[in-house]
């Protein structure tokens, strides 16, 4: 009788054992998601900025907008494999904002955010959002619908390739107060120009 009770005790344990590998197998599976990075052309739109960055805007009336950078972020979305899917997407944001704004105003900041969720191919470019205060632009640069504009700026050399986003046009939508009317945008340099109610905008260096 007790080395039968010692039998069934040994089986009970092993059963045990075995639902406890199981769960512990099924559990890493369930937790652990493949990586799709963002590729080395988005993340050039990264570059321009790091945290604690000021930046200044000077106009043609000559105003003064102040710019810092609050945030730099750069992660990946949650591991859920059975409502989300089995891969991480990366993610990169920057939030800038002018001194005389809550930082919780949503109209009131300039915010650039990168991601490639649910876009699997490594070396394609990903959906970006870019919002100067009011007008908010989502778009990816290989749209040939895209207008592309050479600038010159004060205090740099030579013309300055950029993506120019206007109101009303195909990628962007005007919200808030701000009355941003147009903006544009370089990789190596960030943002670059903006007409806030036809007042012009432009990145200022000493």
């Amino acid at each position: 009788m007790i080395a039968f009770l010692k039998s069934c005790l040994g089986i009970a344990f092993l059963s045990l054992l075995g639902l406890v590998v199981l769960v512990f197998v099924l559990f890493r599976k369930s937790t652990h998601c493949e990586k799709i990075n963002l590729s080395l052309e988005d993340k050039q739109w990264y570059q321009a900025y790091a945290k604690c960055d000021t930046i200044w805007f000077k106009s043609n009336k000559g105003k003064l907008d102040t710019l810092i950078i609050s945030s730099r972020d750069n992660r990946y979305s949650p591991c859920n494999k059975f409502e989300l899917s089995t891969h991480i997407f990366q993610e990169m944001n920057i939030k800038m904002i002018p001194p005389f704004c809550p930082e919780d105003e949503s109209y009131c900041r300039v915010e650039i955010s990168l991601s490639k969720r649910y876009q699997y191919k490594p070396d394609e470019t990903c959906e970006k959002i870019i919002s100067v205060f009011d007008l908010n632009s989502n778009f990816k640069e290989t749209d040939s619908l895209i207008k592309m504009d050479s600038i010159h700026l004060n205090g740099f050399v030579g013309k300055i390739l950029t993506y120019y986003f206007e109101k009303d046009d195909r990628f962007s939508q005007s919200y808030g107060w701000m009355k941003i009317k147009s903006f544009n945008w370089s990789k190596e340099f960030g943002l670059v120009r903006y007409n806030r109610n036809n007042e012009i905008f432009e990145l200022y260096r000493n």
